[in-house]
């Protein structure tokens, strides 16, 4: 992926580049890949309206998840709380 992130030559190489996002999303949520969709929202090829609908796509789905496991920790960590509490 490092390879292609910032080459604009052409268009199956930024489908290509989006695919391996929306795969690595799958795996892991991280926040640089959230940050590259957004990014590349504006890029050359974003110009395309399907290429600019598939970024934000990405971008808004991948801030989603990052936000969802951010409220799962902080779920978790009041149920830890509130499990604590009986026994004081």
């Amino acid at each position: 992926m490092d390879q292609i992130l910032n080459v604009e030559t052409f268009l199956k190489t930024e489908q290509a580049l989006q695919s391996m996002v929306e795969d690595d999303l799958a795996k892991e949520t991280r926040a640089d890949l959230v940050q590259m969709a957004e990014l590349h929202q504006s890029g050359f090829w974003s110009e395309q309206p399907v290429v600019q609908a598939r970024w934000s796509s990405i971008a808004v789905a991948g801030q989603v998840l990052l936000d969802s496991s951010y409220a799962d920790v902080k779920t978790q960590r009041r149920e830890r709380i509130n499990m604590k509490e009986p026994y004081k």
